[in-house]
């Protein structure tokens, strides 16, 4: 491991991640995982690139030294970013995971235990396939999920960097709702928030903020379409700003006028859903715990209000309300 300063974390945060990791496959009797998903990567060495639809992995022996197989062209990002000391790159016109098997046969792990992400998105079936097919003398466990349970619980570290998201998520959300008036475009409010993002620290996120308005604010996941906000209308904005990869995520609805009596009452039920969740909140309770306690409140209500997603998102047509509250430009 190459001790450097100039990472996201101390070189001792990703030690304490790498020996986690390391007695989570001793615990599952492997002796190495292939770690293909880009965040768990990012999470394990600093790597990013957006160049992730080109195979990339991380092998992690139990004992020996890790090793990535990247593209030749995103080498430079493991060699400029990370603790990562071996890799073996290959060129656009060789073969991935050809380079994977060689690797795993150089460092003498084709014939061990090895653990890999069966359900990454970034591994798909066909590749596997060759795995399976090629490396007949080792055995190929499935271990999705390895690199998570390390990221469940963050450090000191991670919560003080996520401050950092957290403060340009804020000044992206002022942003937005500043710009947020009749005669504005969804496309002028989406440049607002973004320029508010960068300009705080903020880094490109993995997802462009969400900015809906009027009738279109009951479509799920769009973002701005250049529509033209009209009077009395409102405008759903949904921000995640990001800084190393790490993001804070903020709901709002700006109306632009008087809150209708279904729209107080659904900011009401939604404001008395989260006061529950910070009362209610705590060790040992399951996810399933706290989505029963918010879903019971929220479906007890007169204005056909219902919670359709696992997130504390408030449904009631023909107006979105999620977060805390709707801010009102009257």
């Amino acid at each position: 491991m190459i001790k450097r300063d100039d990472m996201t974390f101390p070189a001792e945060e990703y030690e304490r991640r790498l020996g986690d990791l390391r007695a989570r496959i001793a615990e599952r009797h492997l002796d190495a995982v292939v770690i293909s998903d880009p965040e768990n990567i990012m999470y394990l060495t600093d790597y990013q690139t957006t160049g992730y639809s080109f195979f990339q992995a991380l092998v992690v022996p139990l004992e020996k030294e890790p090793f990535m197989i990247t593209r030749a062209l995103e080498e430079s990002n493991v060699i400029a970013r990370t603790w990562v000391e071996v890799t073996r790159p290959y060129p656009d016109t060789g073969d991935a995971i050809q380079m994977l098997v060689d690797a795993l046969r150089e460092f003498g792990l084709s014939n061990k235990r090895i653990g890999y992400e069966r359900n990454s998105y970034f591994f798909p079936a066909y590749h596997q396939d060759v795995i399976h097919t090629t490396l007949k003398d080792g055995k190929l466990l499935d271990c999705f999920g390895i690199v998570e349970e390390g990221r469940v619980c963050k450090s000191a570290v991670e919560i003080e960097l996520m401050k950092k998201a957290a403060f340009a998520t804020e000044a992206g959300m002022a942003a937005g709702i500043a710009a947020c008036h009749a005669g504005a475009t969804e496309n002028e409010i989406g440049a607002a928030i973004s320029a508010g993002m960068f300009c705080a620290g903020g880094e490109p996120p993995a997802v462009m903020p969400y900015v809906t308005s009027g009738p279109r604010t009951m479509i799920g996941h769009a973002t701005w379409e250049g529509r033209v906000i009209q009077p009395n209308e409102h405008i759903f904005l949904e921000v995640g700003g990001c800084y190393r990869r790490y993001h804070t995520a903020m709901m709002r609805t700006v109306v632009l006028g008087e809150l209708t009596d279904s729209m107080y009452k659904a900011q009401e039920t939604m404001k008395q859903a989260l006061n529950a969740v910070h009362r209610m909140v705590q060790p040992g309770m399951t996810v399933s715990d706290v989505d029963n306690m918010v879903r019971n409140i929220i479906t007890d209500n007169d204005i056909g209000a219902r919670l359709i997603t696992r997130w504390v998102t408030l449904l009631v047509s023909p107006f979105h309300l999620a977060g805390m509250k709707a801010t009102s430009l009257a």
